[in-house]
This record gives C-alpha cells, structure tokens and sequence, in this order.
C-alpha cells in the first residue's frame, strides 16, 4: 500500500506540455523522478520535447474539449496539477472570444473536470499583466487593474482558480526567460543576431522588465506543491529586479564577447512595455522558502550556452 501511495503522490498532468513554460517543467519534473503526463494540442509542434521520450506520456486533447479532457483526467487520476495552457504571448487580431476561451474557458473546464480527484495542488500559472503598470514592486495584495487583453484574461483565470480554494495555487509570472523559449523573444532574438552579426529591432529606450530564470520557475513550481500554506493564495515569481531592454542585450554581447548591433526605436512598443516593472517577492520567499537561485547574469549566461550547442 505504501508503495502504491508514493506512485499516487508522483503523478502529475502538466497542460499547455509542448510550450516553453509546458516542456521545462517537463524536464524539471522528470529529474526528480515524477510520473508525468502531459496534454498538448494536436496542432502543437512537440520539438521541445523530442529529447524527452518515455519520460512524458503526451495526450493531444484540447481543454476547450471538456468531455475528452474529463474522460483523460477519470483516466490518469494526477495527484498534481499544473496548468501552463493559455492563449500565446501577447494577442494582436484575435477574436477576444477565442483569446479568452483559450485562457479562461480551458481553465474552468479543467477545474470542473478535476474537482473530484482529491488533488494534493493545483497549480496555475498566472502572469504579472494581471497587475497593470505600476511605479513600484507589484505586490500579491496590489489591486488587479490589467491594461491589455492579456491581462485581462489572466486576472480572470486567477479569480476563477483561487475561487476554488485549496488545493490551488497561483504563481504570477514575471518575465520567465531560458532555454527552449520562442525565437522571437527579446533574449533569444537577441542571441540569435550576436552569433550572425544581424541587426536587432529594438523598442525606445528605458522599458524595463523583471527576468527570471525559468529554472527557478520550476523550482517554484516544486515548492508550491510541497506547500500546504500556498493552497488559496497567488504569489510573485520574479527576479525581484528591473532591467532595461538595452541593458539585456548589451549583457548577452558581453557574454558572446562580440557587441549586438541594434536599431533603436524600430520595434513597437507593446502595451505592456513600461519604465518600470517588478516583483515583489517577499510573500513566495516567506511562505515557500523561493527565491532566484540565479541571478540574472547566470540565467542569461547558461541561456545563452544552451543557444551556442542546440541544433534544433
């Protein structure tokens, strides 16, 4: 019976499995030894997770199908749940529809469907544009007054996730960076242009933002499980640092050792592109013993390591 316990506890469904947040946390959890079972969607290109065989069992169903989703979670039984599954980056021509049917819809019908699995936790990751602008460190007990259409979703999806009480936790992510994120991003296109000598768009001067290491996204993702005290709460994940867009590139051409020529001004700004933008991590620090276990320099060196050997 014990044994059969320890396998019950080591059980875990991690939704949105083939984005970037999705497969580290794959690769997280399969170091320490998790059962894991991930959802993807059929169209989902799995690249990330090609290295990763047996280790994660992948069912392509899509949360917005709730009879399929019900039937696989009847199935698996997870004694852990962690839902990286939202409508991508940030929304441009989309039907707000679909955008909120992919972040709030999906989550609902992901609670509803596991409601009586006895879950040990329940983790969703919500996002720091929950929040909106602010001058200071974002703080868990901060109003949240969103300002794009992501944000709104994804304050809606924490509501609807902490309403359910314990055993749901919510990690607010701020600017997750690392291996195997999407090419365009700031970091990555940033690497990309100083091993070819390209020229980098780059936004005005002085937005800044909070990186953290998705390494220690995962690490977070561990502690909040092993938690009780997070059950019913939400809690920052961020460096609990601002840096300057101009500042990260410049850093990534100290690191290759050649400089990354940029054209400022050229990028558009998005919504959330601000002066200021930072965490507030004194809650995850107190309650789950979290805190970066890179800085951001050490992240950014291992990123950028990881860049020079893939061959993806």
């Amino acid at each position: 019976m014990e044994g059969i316990e320890v396998l019950s506890r080591q059980r875990v469904l991690v939704t949105g499995a083939g984005g970037f947040l999705g497969a580290n946390l794959c690769r997280g959890l399969a170091a320490k030894g998790w059962e894991i079972h991930g959802v993807v969607r059929a169209t989902t290109d799995r690249w990330r997770l090609q290295d990763l065989g047996p280790d994660v069992v992948l069912y392509p169903v899509d949360l917005l199908e709730r009879e399929r989703l019900e039937a696989l979670l009847k199935s698996i039984r997870p004694a852990v749940i962690i839902n990286a599954a939202a409508h991508s980056g940030h929304p441009g021509d989309e039907p707000m529809a679909t955008i909120f049917g992919n972040t709030v819809v999906s989550l609902a019908n992901l609670l509803e469907a596991s409601a009586d699995l006895n879950l040990k936790r329940f983790v969703h990751l919500g996002s720091s544009t929950e929040y909106g602008p602010k001058d200071r460190p974002h703080r868990e007990s901060d109003a949240l007054r969103p300002t794009t259409v992501r944000g709104v979703t994804k304050a809606s999806a924490t509501l609807l996730a902490l309403s359910r009480g314990a055993p749901v936790t919510v990690l607010r992510l701020f600017s997750v960076f690392g291996p195997w994120e999407h090419r365009f991003r700031l970091i990555p296109a940033a690497i990309r242009a100083g091993l070819t000598g390209a020229e980098l768009p780059l936004t005005a001067l002085g937005f800044r933002r909070d990186f953290v290491f998705v390494e220690d996204v995962v690490d977070a993702c561990l502690r909040a499980i092993e938690t009780d005290e997070s059950g019913g709460r939400a809690f920052n994940i961020g460096g609990g640092r601002e840096i300057a867009n101009e500042e990260v590139v410049e850093n990534v051409g100290a690191i290759l050792g050649m400089p990354v020529r940029v054209r400022p001004n050229s990028f558009a700004p998005r919504p959330t592109d601000c002066p200021h933008w930072c965490a507030d991590i004194t809650e995850a620090r107190k309650v789950l013993g979290w805190m970066p276990g890179r800085s951001f320099d050490e992240g950014l060196q291992a990123t950028v390591a990881w860049a020079r050997g893939f061959t993806g």
